[in-house]
């Protein structure tokens, strides 16, 4: 089961109004259960008694200790894996450790130290802390022994971020944590945002944990935003063809249209957006349109060139309608991650609520962490790069750990290029036909095209340069496949990659044709420098020999589509008059087969 992937809820994208309020309630701060599913899982006490750092450990993220300074109002992250690697935070840490009951237990980096999800005590009995479950997770309160009056809860996220809540709603928080907050005041909740300079306030937080007395909050007289229910609707590019008037026009994959010869298409009422905007396009003549996109939070207006009507695609994008509300899109982020094409989704909506709200410094980590696990590593370490930008403090634990992972990004990224390049080496058209190659590596081979993309060279040719070669004879078949298709295009997917290619050939059982399909699915495995391969082929049969034309386009139709790899390998017999019954297959599958890329 692949984690479930960090997100932050954040403003909604939406209008509002304003009208006074003539008798304001004592309101509730409290982190809704939408937000509160982002809370860690599991996490434990460092046990011992705590001076001025209580000490907590998540075995999430490849494990992770949190330390909360319990005189002031700050918690830092600190990554086990950071401990191995710098001294100096292994240094502050063992300084934050001072004071604790250690045990003989080893733990964590030859560390002797313990876990509890008992309450710890602090080393004076003042303090309490205890672990209290919270809307089916599990947070921290802190609480005075004397009276067992609770000062201060403690809520830490998946992605880091934190908050300290006081029972009157102040709290201090992490950067951007504070959006994870709403305000319930009557029958209404609002978002923290519109009284963050009320209830944020770090010095009282601070007050409360020293035990001193607090007023009640008072109210100014101030305007509560009053949110209309109706929907908006946005169009965002999630597909750009080259060499298309889009693309020419300067146009990205993840550009809003805002508007296209004067007719605006943002925050549309039409939830059948995209259908309006194709009829649009068609009512344009050929001819040269003013068009705004919005990119990262900014209008850009450019020039596109659009062609006749006749051309299609005309603008060569695809399009999709989404609503006005990047909240939306976090929480379908958040389910039923299982599986790649899951996380695939999860970074197309994660994308589109960086479109609506490119100032959430979350939604870049979060893509980060997606992108990092596809192996998109580029991708990665440039959404890790953006989110940086955001940290106040460059110098700070969390800044260097992700540079630190963001150079990492860029290693993963140069070394998945090069063992590329080195199959087009190893496995390329240079290499001799000789048996030795031939049976190393079959029939595969490589090379870059004219526009410097790796493609696969037809199998038919090597089978044929192999015949030639050792047993100087030719079959007329590899001649008619290899001169049509000479090679097929190889689709890279991360460290993922599959080629898709098809062949038209006598049937030895009758006088007709067979169509045979083959998927080839490759995986690159970057510690080893191999490349694993399975391979599927489907045969179809039943094409006259005097149509050789109609087998390749039915094939050229169907291999795009077809799922070889789905299809589960059930096999029959044909029964030829008397002699043995001859096995066929629905879909024959090789033995996985592993080339070293040495």
């Amino acid at each position: 089961m692949v984690k479930v992937y960090k997100a932050l809820i954040g403003i909604f994208l939406i209008f509002l109004y304003f009208s006074p309020v003539k008798a304001l309630e004592k309101p509730e701060v409290f982190i809704p259960e939408e937000n509160s599913k982002l809370l860690l899982d599991e996490f434990s006490f460092v046990s011992g008694k705590f001076t001025d750092y209580l000490i907590v450990y998540s075995p999430e993220n490849n494990g992770i200790y949190f330390i909360w300074d319990v005189t002031s109002t700050y918690v830092e992250s600190i990554p086990s894996e950071a401990l191995k690697k710098d001294n100096k935070i292994l240094e502050n840490f063992l300084f934050y450790l001072k004071g604790l009951n250690y045990t003989k237990k080893k733990f964590d980096n030859n560390l002797n130290i313990d876990i509890s999800n008992e309450p710890q005590h602090s080393k004076d009995g003042k303090l309490t802390a205890k672990i209290i479950p919270y809307q089916g997770k599990q947070i921290i309160s802190l609480v005075r022994t004397s009276d067992n009056k609770e000062l201060a809860k403690l809520f830490i996220f998946k992605n880091r971020e934190w908050i300290i809540l006081t029972p009157s709603g102040y709290y201090s928080a992490s950067d951007f944590a504070g959006k994870y907050l709403n305000v319930k005041l009557g029958d209404k909740v609002y978002k923290m945002d519109d009284f963050e300079k009320v209830f944020y306030r770090p010095d009282i937080v601070e007050a409360a944990l020293e035990g001193k007395s607090i007023s009640e909050l008072k109210f100014p007289n101030i305007k509560l935003p009053d949110i209309k229910n109706e929907t908006k609707y946005n169009m965002i590019v999630t597909e750009v063809l080259s060499n298309f008037p889009f693309e020419k026009a300067g146009g990205k994959i993840w550009d809003i249209i805002y508007s296209l010869n004067g007719k605006t298409f943002y925050e549309s009422t039409n939830k059948d957006l995209a259908k309006e905007f194709s009829e649009y396009i068609k009512s344009l003549p050929a001819g040269s349109y003013e068009m705004t996109l919005i990119r990262e939070g900014r209008k850009i207006t450019t020039t596109i060139n659009l062609p006749n009507i006749s051309s299609t695609p005309r603008l060569g994008i695809t399009i999709l309608t989404i609503e006005n509300n990047p909240q939306f899109y976090f929480l379908e982020a958040l389910k039923n991650v299982s599986s790649r094409e899951d996380l695939k989704n999860v970074a197309q909506l994660l994308e589109i609520a960086k479109a609506l709200s490119p100032e959430w410094a979350d939604i870049y980590y979060n893509l980060g962490l997606v992108y990092e696990e596809l192996s998109y590593y580029d991708k990665a370490a440039e959404n890790f790069s953006k989110y940086v930008d955001f940290v106040k403090d460059k110098n700070s634990v969390e800044a260097k750990n992700m540079t630190f992972r963001i150079e990492e990004n860029r290693k993963k990224y140069e070394k998945l290029e090069y063992i590329k390049k080195r199959m087009v080496e190893v496995m390329g058209e240079k290499q001799d036909y000789d048996e030795v190659i031939y049976y190393k590596y079959g029939n595969i081979r490589f090379k870059y095209d004219k526009s410097n993309q790796i493609v696969m060279i037809n199998p038919a040719f090597t089978e044929q340069e192999f015949l030639k070669k050792n047993f100087e004879r030719t079959w007329v078949w590899w001649d008619i496949n290899s001169k049509r298709l000479p090679f097929f295009p190889v689709k890279f997917d991360g460290r993922y990659f599959e080629v898709r290619y098809f062949g038209v050939f006598p049937d030895i059982m009758s006088n007709n044709l067979k169509i045979s399909l083959f998927l080839i699915k490759g995986e690159i495995n970057m510690d080893t420098s191999t490349v694993k391969i399975s391979k599927f082929r489907h045969d179809i049969y039943g094409y006259s020999r005097d149509n050789v034309e109609e087998a390749f386009r039915q094939a050229n139709n169907m291999i795009s589509t077809f799922k070889l790899d789905e299809i589960e390998d059930s096999k029959y017999e044909l029964l030829i008059g008397t002699e043995k019954p001859i096995e066929r297959h629905l879909i024959w599958r090789n033995p996985i087969e592993v080339y070293k890329i040495e």
